[in-house]
């Protein structure tokens, strides 16, 4: 996985693979690009990565389509029979229209790459920088360095249960999440342990998920109706 799903820290894959490929040249690297797709580069030549995963959904395009890189000479064992489709990849009718559809997203995302992800770290540092000014007892887990990924911002609030403060929101129509879709929450509270969160935070903790379609007007609002819902939550926790 280059980006985890849950608070955006980014593997350092060239480290990563050199510890494999001494451990065994012949060892093939996969990477799970679905979060990094689109938001932070991965050079596959350099890397010697033999195949990567990413997802249409994750760069506003239609749902229900991915792609696979798979490097020139890299031997597949498919696991499904069938037609000659993708290569005899994945045998099946092929989803046209969701396809042309990741094509024009993956044009619109990398035409304009650097200017989008800029925007994105400002606003993931802005949202950090007002949580923190405007709320007590507030812990942000995700790194705000260049070790961490433009577009996800974990946070953890004291004493507050992260599915009501979700809830709360989203009676404003704002949408967090308290992990990723695809992990167990024990799976999220391991990763927060290891960053020695105490649980009293690891209960209130939420996921800001960015996207190209935010903007900076949007900060004040958001993070005065957290404060407002965090103070409520606390008060009926006492």
């Amino acid at each position: 996985m280059h980006v985890n799903n849950e608070v955006g820290i980014v593997q350092d894959l060239d480290k990563i693979i050199k510890i494999a490929k001494e451990k065994n040249k012949g060892t093939k690297i996969h990477v799970d690009a679905v979060q990094s797709y689109g938001k932070v580069k991965i050079d596959v030549k350099k890397l010697q990565i033999d195949t990567v995963a990413f997802s249409s959904h994750k760069i506003h395009g239609p749902k229900g389509v991915g792609g696979l890189f798979v490097r020139s000479g890299t031997k597949m064992n498919f696991i499904t029979f069938g037609g000659g489709q993708e290569k005899s990849v994945r045998p099946g009718t092929e989803n046209t229209p969701g396809i042309a559809g990741f094509g024009t997203a993956c044009d619109l995302v990398f035409r304009g790459f650097r200017e989008e992800n800029n925007k994105l770290t400002d606003l993931k540092k802005l949202y950090a920088k007002r949580l923190t000014e405007e709320i007590k007892d507030v812990r942000i887990n995700s790194s705000l360095e260049e070790d961490g990924a433009p577009h996800i911002l974990n946070v953890s609030f004291k004493n507050v249960k992260g599915e009501v403060l979700l809830h709360y929101l989203e009676q404003e129509e704002i949408y967090v999440s308290t992990g990723s879709a695809c992990s167990s929450r024990a799976a999220g509270n391991r990763i927060l342990e290891s960053l020695k969160l105490d649980r009293e935070y690891i209960d209130g903790t939420i996921r800001i998920s960015l996207g190209f379609f935010n903007n900076y007007e949007e900060v004040e609002h958001v993070v005065e109706i957290i404060g407002k819902s965090v103070e409520d939550i606390r008060k009926i926790m006492k």
